[in-house]
């Protein structure tokens, strides 16, 4: 949980988007989404690399 919160914490905490989207009509809990969407993609592509691999020598 501590490297999880520690690789994405640039993401999480990264305030330099409120500058940009704070002048269009973006509503927060679509920002949020859009980063929690971000995290669970790379995430799940991470854990694919790591269980792809041993799956495959599993079913030989």
């Amino acid at each position: 949980m501590t490297s999880m919160i520690s690789d994405f914490s640039t993401v999480l905490l990264d305030v330099r988007d409120k500058n940009i989207l704070s002048t269009k009509p973006v509503d927060k809990r679509t920002i949020s989404a859009a980063k929690m969407v971000h995290v669970s993609i790379y995430m799940s592509l991470l854990t694919g690399a790591f269980v792809a691999v041993p799956l495959i020598f599993m079913f030989i």
